[in-house]
């Protein structure tokens, strides 16, 4: 399963199923430095299998790799959560 990184509509999405349309995806906004993870969705049939973690992750390598973001606001539950479980070293970025 691949991560793309769609920049125009702000969102790292996931094609589970080209026939259907079917996606996940993890939307967010930009406020100057700051980056809000707001929303992830992925389709009932296809949760349980670490697709939300996997746009997650990826979401937070484009952090790591973007040194103009100097803040994350986890407004997603989801976000937040495997923020502070399994992702520790951000907590920098949750100023």
């Amino acid at each position: 399963m691949e991560v793309i990184h769609d920049q125009a509509n702000q969102e790292f999405k996931i094609e589970l199923d080209k026939s259907t349309s079917d996606k996940a995806y993890l939307t967010y906004e930009f406020q100057d430095d700051t980056i809000d993870f707001q929303h992830t969705f992925v389709p009932s049939k296809y949760r349980g299998q670490g697709i939300a973690e996997k746009l997650v992750q990826k979401a937070l390598n484009f952090v790591d790799n973007e040194s103009s973001i100097k803040r994350i606001i986890p407004t997603c539950s989801y976000v937040a959560n495997f923020l502070a479980t399994k992702a520790p070293q951000y907590a920098r970025y949750l100023k």
